[in-house]
């Protein structure tokens, strides 16, 4: 979510995992929007929630999810890519200790 300076913390109302579509982003939005002039196509670019439910496909298990869509409390919706942070996770593992946490969070405030 985009980080908005007049709250005090940006709120999620869920989050959904999802997996792109080829066959719909290909094949049948291409088809529709040729079909409704392209009226369909603009509806897709403005609306979010259009665009996850006609280009992606909704999983169950985060290994088969490249996606997710975030939705706020206040009503703002994100697709937004999830990336492998395995190899980061187990170099970072080695380096942070409880000591080296407090520094960190002693020099951010």
């Amino acid at each position: 979510m985009n980080y908005n300076e007049d709250e005090e913390a940006t709120s999620m109302e869920s989050v959904t995992m999802l997996q792109f579509s080829w066959f719909k982003s290909f094949v049948v939005v291409p088809i529709l929007s040729l079909l409704t002039i392209g009226i369909f196509a603009i509806c897709l670019y403005w609306k979010i929630s259009l665009r996850a439910k006609w280009r992606y496909n909704r999983v169950q298990t985060i290994s088969e999810t490249g996606y997710c869509l975030v939705q706020g409390r206040d009503g703002t919706c994100e697709i937004k890519t999830i990336t492998d942070f395995t190899s980061e996770v187990s170099f970072l593992s080695g380096v942070l200790t409880p000591s080296f946490v407090s520094i960190l969070l002693i020099a951010g405030s």
